[in-house]
């Protein structure tokens, strides 16, 4: 059960707001006693009377007066506030308490804010402002400035102010008694002053006035003038406004439930800025924010802010809860924030430690810039960490919210109990919050029912609770909650052989000792388990070799070199081994490295500080040791029943892999960092986990993890494959030994001589050994072995990965497989044979080497089906003539895999078997080529470029067929010679390709069995590229003897693709199976072509800058684009390729992007191609070039320029423009196409088309007619003078056409653009501009134009007396007007003159202008002349026989003027109206009333004195007096007579009381005088006592009330009642 009280302390008293104040009657006895001395308390402290407090020395006030200064003064019952900010505590929650009468007085903004209160029984509620038994007036000291007081209470049942009226002594039994004085009750905001009081009053909690009887009564409540109160929840009180008093009453919108925010238990300070760097011992938040800083601030929309930096903020065991606040809180937060909440002790009524605890309002949690990133903006992320049982990460609270405590609603408002993550309106919060310890939100339902809350998350924003929540979730846009449903991630622990390691501990194998617990799994380096500065584990391993174990406690099940329980980075120094054994159970599972959570594997040196230069190359190595199981590098796998060898995994992580670290840009960094592994590589999401060697299982949010493979960072899986997404950068890779995929066996690298193993093979792969050498068996060596750095591209399989053999199978990815090199420096003979599996093998020379491998075991060189071959025998120099170049012999056959390639463009000899040459004996090889996939020689011999003149590039004299088991045979510009002794030349052979002038001559024991190939086959083919035959052993007559046509280009690096035809080449072919024997009795098969050897050539998008170059025409094929990545930039590259016959012409497109130009200087770099016009030039952007006859890849061209930037032309001839200019904006293009080059631009004096008019009317005037033409201009080889030009009439987008005008055209208005186009309606261009002399439009059609302005008007100013008339005109110089526009001009005179006069065309204007004249629709010239004169000082009125105050008379006022002469008149208004003479005698005013007279004087000259005011107050009404309650005292005792004092308005509000005691009756004797002073008028009794005397005889007394107003009215009856002495 879930224990939720606490929740509510603070919203219940909301609840129950109506029960605490009906107690208040109850609690009278709390408060002094009415007939106490009057006094006052700030938050229960008694200041001094007469003493100034400040905040600087606040004296008894410290840590209540914060902000200002107070003074009190006992003898006038005065408070003065001067900016002050006063707040209360827990132990005294009213901040100002009085008893009696109580006069603030306000300067500037005062604010006083109210503590919490602990309620519960018997505890009155905290109130800003509390008087009892007293008025209380509230007045500024300076009514010239504004004063505001502003009370803040959050508390459920406290009151911004409470006023209590009490009667003096208990209410009468007798109803003819009478009643007992009333105290107070009363508050007035403002006095009764003349003018504004200039105060206001912003209350957060109820204003509550109240006079108690026997029953709560209703309470008076006073605005005056000027005054504004803003009554936030409600009022209790009768409310009288006087004249421009102000009262709202804001009860439906409840004020801020508290000011305040506690971190800690520490309130924070509005404004403060807490920095973690800069606290010190002592200071409140010491230890308490222990990192970033924080800043609490107010705002006008969201209210309290709390702004975190990168904070990270410690609870303590006093004060559990990290961040408290009461009513709406937002926090907002950058870089990363955590709240850590310290232990609680727990127990009944001790709530739970929360990392965020808000009650009564909602929580939002943003971007401190308010909105959120994708893109540049940085991923950030709050984490509030609780292991406290039951205790939340964030809890939220809301309660009903109250108005009106006497007559409380049946369904009340709610106020808060939500929770928002991040910003509603931001299209990508990009914040993450990790939440260990319940996400808790409820409101109040009413009956003491609470429901769930509402969580929201807002796009962009992840919530991981990991303790689980309580609210409705709801997940705007991407927004996601992740309940993980349990306790949070513990903290990581790390075992190194089953041996939990220790943190900041260093383990050294050589300091080992056999007792501890890390002998004999540490056999080598060392190790270290750390912290990074987030936090974060790091797991150090320097040269450090770990055995695996089997552990206990939370790893039993789990055999591994090492293993972590969550999160690790693992930094590499060195080479390190991980070596696995056999755990020894059918339940336990074998790893090198295991986490259960995302892994880091780093290279040590690059941490480094100071990193090495250059940067060590690190390597980890996850070996297999187990004796059971089969070693993956002596030969193939083939598994069996009860096999337990994929229990290995080498490297497991719950969670994603990086390898190495990421870096930015095109310096990408160099991680060298090397992974070599037995078993699987495995990464998976939080799931089930996968099956060993299976996929991974989705299970909750499971499923396969991404591998992140950085630059220079390699991977090599050595026995198995991995499980994973993979994302590669830069170089980075993962590489695969063997296929595992199709029929083709899995086989482990290797690499054998004469079968035995070759040594250090493994580290040869994995980076530990840069290379190995070949040796004979008599121990010399003739070759090295290295392994290839980033993997050869490896020729496209023949044989598809699926198997099937389709030419349109996808290659394999770059890199994919391993390669290995061997080199020849220079001639030599090995008689072992060769063999390899699981790799790729190149074997190449260093120059012009004639190698031999001889041995007796059938094969020289032997292939595993999933390993290639590639022979590249380099010359290094020039190509030598003949067999002088390399030579490779096998004395026995070859074997290949999944490709066999001879040659890379280079002179090479291959000979299998020996012929013998006459002299010698011939030695045929057992085997010739046998091969799974293709084979091909790539243009074998580059001396020759005559086929007839070549002798043969490879030569097979063999037992066995020549060519046997391989899919396709590919020969282009290579002749081959091949003799089968015994069989036929060719057997399953799927395909024979020869080309580009290639022969293959077969002779044969056995004729090629296939009918059909019985003929010469002589033509000329018009269309083909190649000439190939294709033949099948098929029984299907229609795919058998049929030529067919093949297509092919460089399989080698790209893929199978196909040839678009663009022209022809002319060639020969023959074929020829004869049937019967030569003399010899050998059967013949020659395939032959006479094409000419067509040339590679290729175009990249990176070397063809600002334009495109492209083979349109000519002896030209042209191939698929493919991408290739730039080794400089890492980026993928678009190229082109072609094909094209050597030393012939082509027809090249050379078409330059807008803006640019072709400088002709040709194309290429290192091979330049010259350019000339093609044909007769008619063909745009079209050239001739003469291709080089190359044959070596040093000459092939690529075609390479840079256009250049030109800009466009412009001819203007015209005198009506000056000069031109044309803006075509981007990628400018008509209905044809895109334009290229540039545009010229021509002006010239054009006429309008015929039947065309003006369409310049009254108001324009005509500027010019004009001829602007467009042309697109491409320059031919560079030279602007001969282009290709085409006229432009329309263009798909508009361009923007500029033209300089002469200076009769310039600064007009209105100016208009008309277009007359084809015969098309003339059409008034929009976007028409002008600036600084230059005319602007925007048109996609070029023609006629003509061009307008508006028709203007010239108005001349002038002062009369020019310089020298005291004044000044604007504009002061000639004004161009446009037709029927306006035009004002302004007077300005000089200080101490005024305009006399203003003349339009010589014409006075009247009456006249003071200020200005304007001049309106203007169609003509004028001229405007102003006159100005000096002033005259105003004259200056007084005012005679106004009373000081109030009077019962009449008044007559009269008035003096000075100067007394030259006077116009003197006026007055009174109580309103318009404004009138004065009459001769005087003003009379003799009605009751306070009224107001303004006055003033106007002189002969015009000048009006300003205006000014006078109160004539005139109250001829009598007050009236009455004593209804008779009175009663003992001789010695207090007698309390009792009256009303009444008086008709108008009336100063108070009058003057004096009360007469006389013995018996009027004419008795007077013995008691009582002078009460001024007394307010109103209809409630009022009294006043005094002490009998003990002398007095006992009998009937009677007192007589009489009242004078402040005019002199004495009332008109007397008042009177009689006293009873006893």
């Amino acid at each position: 059960m879930i224990v939720r009280v606490h929740l509510r302390q603070v919203v219940v008293v909301l609840g129950v707001a109506v029960l605490s104040l009906f107690m208040l009657a109850a609690l009278q006895a709390a408060w002094a006693d009415p007939g106490d001395e009057p006094g006052v308390k700030i938050a229960g402290v008694e200041p001094e009377s007469g003493v100034t407090y400040t905040s600087d020395q606040p004296g008894a006030l410290n840590g209540i007066l914060r902000e200002g200064s107070l003074l009190w003064d006992a003898e006038t019952g005065v408070l003065t506030l001067t900016g002050a900010e006063i707040s209360s505590t827990e132990e005294n929650p009213i901040v100002i308490e009085a008893q009696g009468d109580l006069t603030v007085r306000l300067s500037g903004d005062v604010v006083l804010n109210v503590a919490a209160s602990a309620g519960g029984e018997g505890a009155p509620p905290a109130d800003g402002i509390r008087v009892d038994s007293g008025d209380l007036h509230l007045e500024n000291v300076n009514p010239a400035d504004l004063a505001k007081l502003t009370v803040n209470n959050g508390n459920g049942a406290g009151c911004s102010i409470v006023v209590v009226g009490r009667y003096d002594g208990e209410w009468p039994e007798d109803p003819e008694d009478p009643a007992p004085d009333l105290l107070g009750g009363t508050v007035y905001f403002g006095a009764d002053i003349q003018g504004s009081n200039n105060l206001e009053f912003d209350l957060h909690g109820e204003l509550r006035v109240e006079v108690f009887t026997d029953e709560p009564e209703s309470g008076e409540i006073h605005v005056y003038g000027g005054s504004r109160v803003v009554c936030h929840n409600g009022h209790y009180g009768h409310v009288t406004l006087e004249e421009g008093g102000e009262f709202l009453n804001g009860g439906d919108e409840p004020g801020p439930v508290d000011q305040s925010v506690r971190i800690a238990g520490v309130e924070l300070e509005l404004g403060e800025t807490y920095d973690s760097e800069s606290l010190e011992e002592g200071d409140d938040l010491y230890n308490i924010l222990t990192a970033g800083s924080l800043e609490l601030t107010r705002d006008e929309e969201d209210g309290l802010v709390l702004s975190l930096t990168g904070a990270q903020i410690e609870s303590t065991p006093d004060h559990r809860t990290v961040i408290e606040a009461h009513g709406d809180l937002t926090v907002r937060f950058t870089d990363d924030v955590t709240l850590n909440v310290a232990e609680s002790v727990g127990g009944e009524g001790v709530p739970p430690a929360d990392g965020i605890h808000v009650d009564g309002g909602d929580l939002r949690l943003e971007r401190l810039d308010g909105e959120g990133g994708g893109g540049p903006d940085p991923l950030w992320t709050m984490t509030v960490n609780n292991e406290n049982e039951g205790g939340r990460s964030i809890a939220v609270a809301g309660g009903p919210v109250v108005d009106d405590p006497e007559d409380p609603p049946e369904e009340p408002d709610i106020r808060g109990g939500n929770v928002h993550f991040g910003a509603p309106e931001a299209e990508d919060n990009n914040l993450e919050f990790h939440l260990h310890g319940e996400l808790y939100t409820e409101v109040y339902a009413g009956e003491e029912q609470w429901d769930e809350g509402e969580i929201h998350v807002y796009a962009g924003s992840t919530v991981h609770c990991y303790n689980g929540h309580y609210g409705d979730v709801r997940e705007e846009s991407d927004g996601k909650l992740i309940d993980h449903g349990g306790p949070g991630p513990e903290e990581t622990r790390v075992f190194a052989g089953g041996v939990e390691l220790e943190r900041e501990k260093t383990y050294d194998s050589s300091e080992l000792q056999e007792e501890d617990d890390l002998y004999g799994i540490l056999t080598a380096g060392s190790l270290e388990l750390t912290e990074d500065d987030e936090g974060g584990v790091v797991l150090n391993l320097n040269e450090a070799r770990v055995r695996s174990g089997v552990g206990a406690d939370g790893c039993d099940d789990i055999n591994s070199a090492l293993y972590a329980t969550g999160d690790v980075t693992v930094t590499l120094s060195g080479k390190v081994e991980l070596d696995v054994d056999e755990g020894g159970g059918a339940e336990t599972r074998d790893y090198g490295l295991r986490v259960n959570g995302e892994l880091k594997l780093i290279n040590g040196s690059l941490r480094a500080d100071p990193a090495p230069d250059p940067v060590p190359r690190t390597v980890l190595k996850v070996n297999d040791i187990a004796t059971e199981r089969p070693d993956p590098w002596a030969g193939g796998h083939e598994g069996g029943e009860g096999d337990d060898w994929d229990d290995l995994t080498g490297i497991e992580a719950e969670g994603d892999i990086h390898f190495g670290e990421p870096s930015d840009g095109p310096n990408l960094t160099d991680n060298k960092l090397r992974v070599a592994l037995h078993g699987r590589l495995v990464a998976w999401l939080p799931g089930e986990p996968p099956e060993p060697g299976g996929e991974p299982q989705p299970g909750g949010e499971g499923g396969p993890g991404t591998l992140y493979v950085y630059h220079g960072s390699r991977v090599s899986c050595l026995d198995e494959g991995y499980d994973g997404n993979v994302e590669r950068f830069g170089n980075g890779r993962i590489v695969l030994y063997g296929i595992r995929s199709g029929e083709v066996p899995f086989e482990a690298p290797q690499f054998t001589l004469a079968g035995e193993a070759l040594d250090g093979l493994e580290d040869l792969l994995d980076g530990s050994t840069e290379s190995l050498d070949i040796k004979t068996t008599g121990g010399g060596v003739v070759a090295t072995l290295a392994a290839i750095p980033q993997g050869p591209e490896p020729p496209e399989p023949p044989v598809g990965r699926n198997g099937e053999g389709d030419e349109g199978d996808d290659p394999p990815p770059p890199g994919e497989y391993p390669g290995l090199v061997m080199t020849f420096e220079e001639d030599a003979e090995l008689d072992q044979a060769i063999e390899f599996a699981g790799v790729d093998l190149r074997i190449e020379t260093n120059g012009d080497n004639a190698i031999t491998v001889g041995t007796d075991e059938g094969f020289s060189i032997k292939a595993s089906d999933n390993a290639g071959l590639q022979i590249a025998m380099m010359h290094r120099d020039e190509p030598q003539p003949g067999y002088e170049g390399d030579h490779l012999a096998l004395s026995q056959g070859l074997r290949f895999g999944r490709y066999l390639e001879l040659g890379d463009d280079t002179g090479l000899l291959l000979t299998i078997g020996d012929p013998g040459d006459g002299e010698s004996e011939p030695a045929p090889s057992p085997k010739g080529i046998e091969g799974a996939g293709g084979m091909r020689a790539n243009n074998v011999n580059d001396g020759e470029d005559d086929l007839s003149r070549r002798p043969y590039d490879v030569v097979i004299y063999s037992e066995d067929a020549a060519f046997k088991g391989m899919e396709r045979l590919m020969l282009p510009w290579t002749r081959v010679y091949a003799e089968s002794t015994e069989e036929q030349a060719l057997e399953d052979v799927a395909r024979v390709i020869v080309l580009e002038g290639g022969k293959l001559e077969t002779v044969a024991g056995e004729r090629f069995s296939d009918d059909g190939y019985d003929a010469d086959l002589d033509g000329e083919f018009i269309d083909p590229l190649f000439e190939a035959w294709y033949y099948t052993s098929s029984d299907d007559p229609d795919v058998i003897n049929i030529p067919e046509i093949q297509t092919w280009y460089d399989w080698a690096k790209h893929g199978a693709a196909r040839f678009d035809q663009t022209n022809s080449v002319d060639c020969e072919y023959t074929l020829t199976n004869p049937e019967e024997p030569n003399g010899e009795g050998k059967y013949e098969l020659t395939f032959a072509s006479t094409s000419p050897r067509m040339m590679p050539l290729h175009v990249s998008e990176k070397d063809i800058r600002n334009g495109r170059v492209e083979i349109i025409g000519g002896k030209v094929f042209r191939g698929p684009d493919f991408l290739m990545e730039d080794p400089d930039t890492h980026e993928q590259v678009l190229w082109h390729q072609y094909r094209i016959l050597g030393g012939n012409e082509a027809t090249v497109e050379v078409m330059p992007d807008f803006g640019y130009q072709y400088d002709g200087d040709g194309l290429g770099q290192d091979v330049v191609v010259t350019t000339t016009v093609a044909g007769d030039g008619s063909r745009k952007a079209a050239y001739t070039v003469t291709m080089p006859n190359a044959f070596r890849a040093e000459e092939y061209p690529d075609l390479v320029t840079d256009m250049e930037a030109t800009d466009n032309e412009v001819d203007v001839k015209s005198e009506e423009v000056v000069d031109a200019d044309v803006d075509m904006g981007e990628a400018p293009s008509t209905e044809e196409g895109e334009l290229h080059g540039v545009v010229r631009l021509e002006v010239e004096d054009g006429e309008l088309p015929e039947g065309d008019d003006p369409v310049a009317g009254p108001d324009t005037t005509t500027a010019a007619v004009l001829d602007i033409t467009l042309t697109e201009r491409i320059y031919k080889n560079g030279d602007p003078s001969d282009a290709w030009e085409e006229s432009l009439t329309e263009l798909d987008e508009p361009a923007t056409v500029s033209l300089e005008l002469p200076e009769e055209h310039r600064d007009k208005t209105g100016y208009q653009v008309i277009r007359h186009h084809d015969g098309e309606e003339p059409e008034v261009l929009d976007d028409v501009t002008y600036e600084d002399g230059t005319l602007s439009f925007e048109t996609d059609k070029f023609s006629i134009f003509e061009v307008g302005y508006d028709t203007t008007y010239t108005i001349t100013p002038s002062v009369v007396g020019g310089e020298e008339g005291h004044g000044t005109i604007t504009p002061s110089v000639a004004t161009t007007v446009n037709h029927g526009a306006d035009q004002a001009f302004t007077f300005e005179p000089d200080t101490g003159y005024h305009v006399k006069e203003v003349k339009v065309d010589g014409v006075a204007v009247t009456p006249t202008p003071t200020a200005s004249y304007a001049f309106e629709a203007v169609t003509a010239d004028h001229t405007i002349s102003v006159e100005f004169a000096e002033d005259v000082p105003p004259p200056v009125t007084t005012v005679h026989g106004v009373p000081a105050g109030w009077t019962n008379k009449p008044v007559k006022v009269t008035f003096s003027v000075i100067p007394p002469t030259g006077i116009e008149k003197t006026e007055y208004i009174l109580d309103g109206g318009r404004w009138t003479d004065v009459p001769a005698g005087g003003l009379h005013i003799s009605d009751n009333g306070n009224h107001e007279l303004q006055y003033r004087s106007v002189d002969l000259a015009g000048n009006v004195e300003e205006a000014k005011t006078v109160r004539v107050r005139i109250d001829k009404v009598k007050p009236s007096t009455a004593a209804p309650k008779a009175a009663k005292a003992k001789r010695g005792g207090k007698a309390t007579l009792r009256y009303r004092v009444t008086d008709a308005r108008p009336n100063s509000g108070k009058v003057t009381v004096v009360i007469e005691v006389r013995y018996r009756n009027a004419k008795g004797k007077l013995v008691k005088t009582l002078k009460l002073g001024r007394r307010p008028v109103k209809t409630a009794l009022q009294s006043t006592g005094f002490k009998v005397p003990g002398s007095w005889q006992r009998g009937t007394y009677r007192f007589y009330v009489y009242a004078t107003d402040a005019a002199g009215n004495r009332q008109a009856k007397v008042a009177s009642n009689k006293l009873t002495v006893r």
